[in-house]
């Protein structure tokens, strides 16, 4: 006959293994909707836009860095549509940089934005646009903007 801390002792390790394992599934659901990602340009010429987006909770660069591309982007002038990246990495808390690849004119432009996920189950949309400044600014150059849709 078993002692009563044996069955103790299998009554515990059985219920903390029901316990993990129903934790488990509740937390191992599905993964995130994933995060599109569109260029837009309205100068007047193709800019070769270059994209980091980085893991806000990362603390080393390798671990942070989610996504990296230098993306050719001709202008709306010559585009009808944007360029689009669909479904690039899950949709998640990021910090998101943008700037022009080899032009060191616009070495200013380059922008961060903080990326919140939407809790919408359709996925997300980031959009990167690039602008010109309007004589009102007093300089000339570009900068860019991010928009980002809502539910």
């Amino acid at each position: 006959m078993p002692s009563r801390r044996a069955i103790l002792r299998r009554g515990l390790v059985g219920v903390g293994l029901g316990v993990g394992t129903a934790g488990c599934s509740a937390l191992g659901g599905e993964d995130p909707p994933a995060l599109t990602i569109r260029f837009l340009n309205y100068t007047d010429e193709h800019r070769l836009v270059v994209l980091h987006l980085f893991r806000d909770d990362r603390t080393a660069y390798q671990d942070a860095e989610a996504f990296y591309d230098t993306v050719d982007v001709p202008s709306m002038d010559d585009a009808t549509d944007p360029v689009t990246y669909e479904d690039v990495v899950p949709s998640r808390r990021y910090v998101a940089r943008a700037e022009i690849d080899h032009d060191p004119l616009a070495q200013e432009a380059t922008t961060e934005y903080h990326y919140y996920p939407r809790q919408c189950d359709d996925g997300d949309v980031l959009t990167v646009v690039c602008r010109p400044y309007v004589e009102e600014h007093a300089r000339s150059g570009l900068y860019f903007t991010f928009e980002q849709e809502r539910c």
